[in-house]
């Protein structure tokens, strides 16, 4: 690294520490109706693009801001999405947001839509409360699957709306004590504490800054203040019943906490909190390029469910070194938050001051952590950004390798006179994969958007089980099972037994993939045509299926055995080739029957 790179790295960060406020600021009220709402004549666009699905590499994200039709509406923006998820259906989904009819205008309400195919099609009504502003949504559910939508109106209150039909038909608003910025959490677990609904804001309309109800939202207990006042952060709730708050103390954007109650879950006495400081390697980001009018994301606490007193949080930072813009660094304890350890950085990329924006994490049911997190490594332009994919199999010390799951897009459209693209995302794990809901531009506007990552292929394990296992591949390492990634041409005329190529292009340097033999008896020998040529005239094989490739121009060998499922994994390298086209075909002996494979066609480097 060069001695000039160094000090302009130094400069940079110098300028962002300076551009964070780090003495507090007052306590003062972001969400504001401003002007009226603007009837959107859902008409024109001119130059933006009308899609609802977008992909990158096995991954699709779905828009959930569409019309009746499925399809986007344009002159509308959405931003700061939160979903839930019914634990006794999984099906059921509802995301919120804060929807802006027509763009030309700043005034907000309670957007929302659901979903009962689990994602995979959406229905947006429109908002919860038609004309009247609503702001810093958070959706989320009891353990009998009734959804609750809070939302922030300005002043000292907050809004609570409740669905016992999967989104479909809501009752409400219950009126509660707030402020802005608020987050709620609802304990699902076994303690006395099920069934409580906690909400924490800001300090912005006094120092009381925490209710909870006990009855199922019906009412909401006067709000009272929280040791150090926890700011900019979100909560959640262990087993037990202990209630996480994270964020920073006050509005010092350099320091960070972690606020503790363990008799919130006692409806007979007043909840109590203590805290204890963190350190998170930097400081929160706060109008700055990538997203200059709000946050550049907030605390996130989470608790592991397969891990008794393991708690985390995350944040992406401004850190204290290196010259990254921005680092996502995640925090654990494992003593029932009393005390936290060192940072860990989740993103890998080399440091070459890029920002990892908004980062937003879960942790699913066995322990797994799936983080998400906007990175501009591939464009060097703060303003342009790939969202990326990384988890932890070992309580946070570790993180794969990450990968971006959409295509790039600039933050800076379609701003609804706010400059900024909301200030969070919010997702969601389970046994098998992360459920993101995330604000973008893929549009040309500011729209939102669900997908599902970890589980490529979908069988209702975790790609990392799945490579672990033997059922997939993973010959170029990048977490992703090859068989969900770039795929060789199919040939066919096979007959009970399968072949493909997947993982990499092989036409680029450097490119891995892997030839997978599927469907065969266990433990057996796979018999594998090479060839650089097809035959002629197909010749057909005893108990079906017809040899394509020419043995006679390429060889024919036994190429390994199978594993236990059945499956066979060989790696192949592409890059500069003399060879062109590659032909493969497997074939496999099962008692006294003869499995042919459909052939392959592998396109190599030249």
């Amino acid at each position: 690294m060069s001695l000039l790179f160094l000090r302009c790295a130094g400069a940079l960060r110098s300028a962002l520490l300076l551009s964070v406020p780090l003495a507090g600021l007052p306590a003062q009220i972001l969400e504001k109706p401003g002007d009226g709402p603007l009837d959107n004549p859902r008409a024109g666009g001119a130059g933006v693009a009308s899609t609802s699905i977008v992909t990158r590499g096995p991954f699709v994200s779905r828009q959930v801001n569409v019309d009746a039709s499925g399809a986007n509406i344009p002159n509308d923006a959405a931003n700061e999405p939160s979903i839930g998820i019914d634990p006794t259906n999984p099906a059921n989904l509802v995301a919120g947001w804060r929807q802006f009819d027509n763009v030309a205008s700043n005034f907000r309400q309670a957007g929302y839509a659901y979903s009962h195919d689990g994602g995979l099609t959406w229905t947006h009504p429109g908002s919860l409360q038609p004309g009247f502003f609503n702001s810093d949504p958070v959706v989320d559910t009891d353990a009998n699957g009734v959804f609750f939508y809070l939302g922030y109106p300005s002043g000292s209150t907050l809004n609570l709306f409740r669905s016992a039909t999967a989104g479909t038909t809501w009752t409400g608003p219950v009126v509660t004590p707030g402020g802005d910025k608020a987050w709620m959490t609802i304990d699902k677990g076994n303690s006395i504490g099920r069934g409580h609904i906690y909400i924490m804001w800001q300090v912005a309309s006094g120092p009381n800054t925490f209710t909870r109800s006990t009855n199922g939202g019906a009412s909401f207990s006067p709000a009272i203040p929280v040791t150090n006042t926890p700011t900019f952060g979100t909560i959640a709730v262990d087993d037990s019943g202990t209630l996480y708050a994270a964020g920073l103390r006050g509005q010092r954007f350099s320091s960070f906490l972690m606020a503790r109650s363990t008799n919130a879950k006692d409806p007979a006495q007043t909840p109590t909190f203590t805290t204890v400081s963190i350190s998170m390697g930097g400081s929160l980001g706060f109008s700055l390029p990538p997203n200059p009018g709000g946050l550049l994301g907030q605390a996130q606490v989470a608790v592991d469910p397969s891990r008794p007193g393991y708690v985390y949080e995350l944040c992406s930072v401004v850190p204290t070194s290196g010259p990254n813009a921005m680092d996502v660094h995640i925090v654990r304890s494992t003593n029932g938050g009393l005390s936290f350890g060192a940072p860990v950085r989740v993103n890998d990329d080399p440091a070459s001051g890029a920002w990892h924006w908004f980062g937003t994490f879960s942790v699913a049911p066995d322990g797994r952590i799936d983080v998400v997190w906007n990175d501009t490594r591939s464009s060097g332009v703060a303003t342009l950004c790939e969202t990326r994919y990384a988890y932890s199999l070992d309580a946070g010390q570790t993180f794969s390798r990450s990968t971006p799951i959409c295509p790039q897009f600039d933050s800076t459209v379609g701003w609804p006179n706010q400059n900024k693209i909301g200030d969070y995302y919010d997702m969601r794990s389970d046994a098998a994969a992360a459920n993101l809901i995330y604000s973008a531009t893929h549009n040309g506007e500011q729209d939102v958007w669900f997908v599902r990552v970890g589980d490529c292929n979908d069988n209702g394990a975790h790609d990392s089980t799945d490579i672990a296992t033997g059922f997939s591949f993973d010959s170029n390492a990048d977490t992703i099972p090859d068989e969900c990634q770039f795929r060789q041409t199919e040939l066919g005329s096979g007959t009970g037994l399968h072949l493909l190529v997947g993982g990499d292009d092989l036409t680029q340097p450097g490119s891995r993939a892997t030839v997978q033999v599927q469907d065969g008896p266990a433990n057996s020998p796979v018999f594998l045509v090479v060839s650089v040529a097809l035959l002629a005239n197909p010749l057909p094989l005893p108990g079906g299926g017809l040899l394509l490739a020419d043995p006679t121009a390429g060889f024919a060998a036994v190429a390994a055995n199978t594993n236990a499922l059945g499956k066979l994994g060989l790696t192949i390298q592409g890059g500069p080739s003399a060879i062109y086209h590659l032909y493969l075909q497997a074939a496999m002996l099962s008692g006294m029957n003869l499995l042919v494979s459909n052939a392959v066609d592998v396109q190599l480097g030249r």
